[in-house]
């Protein structure tokens, strides 16, 4: 009699324990706890690729833009052989370099502010046609006509007589309407007309004008 007592309480006691263990596996889920959820799967597409990724991967990288062609300029200085000797060469008292710089919209200020940098140590034979001191106040397009206002270095520090009124006049113009949108020069200084005792600069030049003014050859410019 106590033999059958003890087997049914290990019976009973093994029926508690399955009975146990179904319910725990009924209330925790058969999923495990350390994988996300649908709504959780939603929540993660959702999230914004920067929290994502590590810094400095969120967003794409941006190529940088082709880099624009140099400029490529003519500048005209003084001739020293043509000034010497009284002989204009092709280009009357001056004659042309090229540079190549880096790109600007703005090519004729950058034209008059090589000419007022003057010539380089390479640039042999050519001597300067503005002082280094001069500043551009003003330099406005009109119509194909290009007014450039200087200040009173131009006058205060130029060379003075008529060679030298020629060779400024000749290597401003001849500078300037390299560029299709300029078809003449007028030069101000300080808001006049430029005027150097030989010359007043009060109706604009052109490269065809210049024959006139100094032995600069009309054709071939």
């Amino acid at each position: 009699m106590v033999k059958r007592c003890w087997v049914a309480r290990v019976i009973v006691a093994l029926i508690i324990l399955v009975a146990a263990g179904s319910l725990y596996m009924l209330f925790a889920g058969s999923t495990p706890a350390t994988l996300p959820q649908p709504a959780d799967r939603a929540r993660e597409k959702s999230r914004p690729v920067k929290a994502m990724l590590p810094d400095g991967l969120a967003q794409p990288q941006k190529h940088a833009p082709d880099s624009e062609p140099p400029v490529v300029l003519q500048l005209f200085f003084a001739d020293q052989a043509a000034v010497q000797s009284g002989q204009p060469g092709a280009y009357g008292l001056v004659a042309p370099v090229q540079r190549t710089l880096p790109f600007t919209e703005g090519v004729l200020k950058l034209a008059l502010q090589e000419l007022i940098r003057g010539p380089l140590p390479s640039e042999a034979g050519l001597t300067a046609t503005l002082p280094q001191s001069v500043r551009i106040l003003n330099l406005e397009l009109q119509g194909g006509l290009a007014l450039i206002d200087l200040s009173g270095e131009a006058l205060l520090e130029s060379g003075g007589g008529i060679t030298s009124a020629a060779v400024f006049i000749q290597s401003i113009v001849l500078t300037a309407t390299q560029f299709p949108t300029v078809d003449a020069v007028v030069v101000l200084v300080e808001g006049d007309p430029w005027e150097d005792g030989h010359y007043s600069w009060r109706d604009p030049i052109s490269r065809a004008d210049l024959a006139d003014l100094g032995g600069c050859p009309r054709n071939g410019l």
